[in-house]
């Protein structure tokens, strides 16, 4: 019986991780997994040391003021591996905790393998040299991670994005006038996500609803981790038609979207490969943005991961400042009514699905097979 590892401190990671292990599980039932994650990963069968929704913050200042809970991760997770040691520790994303364990877990033998690996190519360069010391398998899921790394002398295998077989590509849908318009709002999956996005996205579709004099429908995904969002629904809730769908029924609020709204991250991705044009946001408070645009030093040009695998503008981006009501509104109003830039994003969204399905063959089980 093999032993494996996962630490996975979001919510999005959790995900790749439940996915992974049902994936595994499928494939042999010779593998027992722990260490940190969430819902999806324990209904898997993995044995959590602890729920990762006692760590799903991020920003610099958020990061500062939970010190205390990573502090008590970092413990769990070293006496943990120290008294079982792992056929192989994997690392999910969250770079902030996890190359400091992989640093630990060099020094005691452990084979390691980062799958989702730190997003070195827009920031935090001096981490190139600790994932060459400490990851034993570096396992990037885009066509320019990999070019970076190996711009850089670091070793890797592009595996094939899991999110190409769950999510599959809707048909271009027009708005008509004998139905009502549907957007669809992916606020995020952390609470800072849902505080700083959400009444301003509510805010942008009412705005829209009242420009073109016709009653919408809205969709809000709710992510698995804890949020204020239905609070932030209620206020708005005699002004605008709201459903929610929780995140494992998001593929029902797909097909009916005529366009989207969506926070910076994977989410974005999502509604790329399902071919639903979309504008994405990002907010922040103002210290983490300062930090953040220091850092990146105009490194990258996009945010959002359907335009960095293109390497063009296919969607629109509004960020900080750009991400009020009344901007966001004027991009959602173009989308809807501007066919020709409706079917250019379309278009474009067709051309990221196929370069990233072109991109790798390799399976991500198969490689974690293969390390053990």
């Amino acid at each position: 019986m093999s032993n494996i590892c996962i630490i996975a401190g979001d919510t999005s990671g959790d995900i790749y991780a439940g996915e992974l292990l049902a994936s595994i599980n499928a494939n042999t039932q010779d593998i027992q997994c722990q260490g940190i994650a969430g819902d999806q990963a324990k209904a898997q069968g993995m044995q959590l040391w602890m729920h990762n929704k006692h760590m799903n913050f991020m920003g610099f200042t958020e990061v500062l003021r939970e010190h205390r809970r990573i502090m008590n991760a970092w413990n769990i997770i070293t006496t943990n591996l120290a008294n079982n040691k792992p056929d192989l520790l994997i690392l999910i994303d969250y770079p902030g905790l996890n190359l400091r364990i992989a640093k630990w877990a060099k020094k005691r033998g452990i084979k390691t393998m980062y799958y989702i690996p730190p997003q070195v190519w827009a920031w935090g360069r001096g981490r190139i040299k600790a994932l060459r010391q400490y990851i034993d398998c570096i396992a990037p899921l885009y066509p320019f991670e990999q070019y970076f790394f190996s711009q850089n002398s670091v070793d890797s295998t592009l595996v094939r994005h899991p999110l190409l077989t769950k999510i599959h590509k809707q048909t271009l849908k027009y708005p008509t006038d004998n139905q009502p318009i549907n957007l669809l709002l992916m606020p995020g999956s952390r609470r800072q996500e849902v505080e700083k996005h959400l009444d301003n996205m509510l805010a942008a579709c009412y705005l829209v609803q009242l420009k073109l004099q016709q009653r919408l429908q809205i969709s809000v995904i709710q992510a698995p981790s804890h949020s204020p969002l239905r609070s932030i629904i209620c206020a708005w809730q005699d002004k605008l038609n709201i459903k929610v769908f929780q995140s494992d029924s998001k593929q029902q609020a797909f097909e009916t979207a005529h366009a989207a709204c969506v926070v910076s991250g994977t989410a974005s991705l999502e509604l790329a490969l399902a071919g639903i044009p979309s504008a994405i946001v990002y907010k922040t408070s103002w210290l983490n943005y300062t930090i953040a645009k220091w850092l990146l030093a105009d490194r990258i040009k996009w945010i959002g991961l359907p335009n960095l695998i293109a390497n063009a503008t296919v969607v629109p981006e509004l960020i900080q400042h750009k991400a009020q009501p009344e901007s966001l509104a004027t991009t959602l109003q173009k989308i809807l009514q501007d066919t020709v830039y409706r079917e250019s994003i379309y278009r474009g969204l067709g051309r990221i699905r196929g370069k990233l399905d072109e991109a790798s063959d390799q399976d991500i089980t198969q490689l974690v097979l293969n390390h053990l």
